[in-house]
C-alpha cells in the first residue's frame, strides 16, 4: 500500500486525460469531424487538374496488330482542367457545408462531455484510493492499540491487578476488534 497524496491531483488527471483510450478516441474523432467540416467548404473554391498520358498504337485490318508487341505510332497527351464553382448552380453545397458545421458541433459537444465524464471518473477512483488509504491508516492504529490494550492487560494480570477471566475477556474483545 502506498500513500496516495504523494500523486499531485491534478497532474494524475492530466496524464490520464492525456494517454486513456476513450480520449484519445474522442480526439480523433473531433479531428475527423474538423477535417470533414473543411471537405465541404472545399467546394466553394475553384479547382486546378493536370493529367498528362502516353500511348503506342498501331492500327490494321483483321487481328494482324493483336500480336504486335512494340507498335510504332506513338501519342502523347497533356491536359489541364480548371473548374470554377457557379454558387447559384450548387443548391446542396450550403446543406452540405451546413451539416459538416452541425455534425462538427455535435463533435465538439461529444468530446466535452466525454471529457467531463472522464475526468468525473478519474477523480472519484483517486477519492476512493485517498478513502481506502485512510481506512487502512485507521484499520493500522486500531490494530495497535488494540495490541497496547492486550498489552497492558498482560501486565495488570501478571502484577494481579484483574484476574485471569477479565484478561481473556479483554483479549477477546480486542482481537475481535482487530478483526
Amino acid at each position: 500500500a502506498f500513500d496516495p497524496s504523494v500523486f499531485g491531483e491534478d497532474s494524475l488527471v492530466a496524464q490520464a486525460m492525456r494517454s486513456a483510450p476513450q480520449m484519445l478516441r474522442a480526439d480523433m474523432d473531433l479531428e475527423n469531424s474538423r477535417l470533414q467540416q473543411r471537405s465541404a467548404r472545399a467546394f466553394r473554391w475553384p479547382s486546378v487538374r493536370a493529367n498528362a498520358s502516353y500511348s503506342r498504337n498501331r492500327s490494321t485490318s483483321g487481328s494482324d496488330a493483336f500480336w504486335e508487341l512494340n507498335p510504332q505510332n506513338r501519342g502523347y497527351d497533356v491536359g489541364l482542367q480548371v473548374s470554377v464553382p457557379v454558387p447559384f448552380l450548387r443548391f446542396n453545397e450550403d446543406l452540405d457545408i451546413r451539416a459538416a458545421d452541425l455534425s462538427h458541433e455535435r463533435a465538439v459537444q461529444s468530446d466535452a462531455t466525454t471529457r467531463a465524464s472522464f475526468e468525473r471518473q478519474v477523480r472519484s477512483a483517486l477519492i476512493d484510493l485517498n478513502n481506502a488509504w485512510r481506512s487502512l491508516e485507521s484499520a493500522e492504529r486500531r490494530a495497535e492499540l488494540s495490541a497496547e490494550r492486550a498489552r497492558l492487560a498482560g501486565e495488570q494480570h501478571r502484577h494481579g491487578t484483574i484476574t485471569f477471566i477479565s484478561y481473556q475477556q479483554i483479549n477477546d474483545a480486542e482481537a475481535l476488534t482487530v478483526l
